[in-house]
């Protein structure tokens, strides 16, 4: 018998850190001070964990990498890197999940900022799921379900905090912590 266990579909680094994950708790992201700035490569990392958790059914990996995605997310300046990672969700995940609800999260932090371009709404519309998605959050959003919260870490007097639904996680831009 080999101890050599074949995972073609899988990023190396992907299974490192789900691997890790098993025997820590956690998996290792890049440095604060290279997250101020995420690359898509960097968001694509959280992606490959998620779904590599989701295929193994590991629910607090799940849970970390959304986590992770959103804190990291709410720091792209380039939008193209945001879509890029919006579209690469899409394609490697189905249905409704934590990580898409993060994806369209941060879509509506972005596009609440401003930050987006037509350029880029033309490229987000091509996402045809997406669209549903936000829909649906703008939905909720109205029926009260999208809450707005103060840190409780920074006490920072605006509401300003990025929510992703279903989840218990927020992101506030202030004190740059994730709550």
């Amino acid at each position: 018998m080999t101890r050599v266990v074949d995972l073609p579909d899988d990023d190396p680094k992907v299974v490192e850190d789900v691997l890790h994950h098993l025997y820590t708790g956690h998996y290792e992201v890049v440095p604060k001070a290279h997250r101020r700035r995420p690359s898509l490569e960097h968001l694509l990392h959280h992606v490959g964990i998620y779904v590599l958790a989701d295929k193994w059914d590991m629910q607090p990996l799940r849970r970390l990498a959304v986590d992770q995605f959103l804190e990291d997310g709410a720091n792209v300046r380039d939008t193209h890197t945001l879509i890029d990672a919006v579209e690469q969700i899409y394609l490697r995940s189905s249905g409704k999940n934590d990580l898409r609800l993060a994806a369209v999260s941060l879509v509506k932090y972005h596009s609440d900022e401003s930050s987006l371009r037509d350029e880029d709404e033309e490229r987000l519309k091509k996402i045809r799921p997406l669209g549903r998605d936000l829909l649906a959050l703008y939905m909720r959003a109205g029926s009260g379900s999208l809450r707005l919260l103060a840190c409780g870490g920074c006490h920072s007097p605006r509401k300003q905090l990025i929510s992703c639904p279903l989840n218990v996680s927020y992101w506030c831009k202030v004190c740059g912590q994730f709550r």
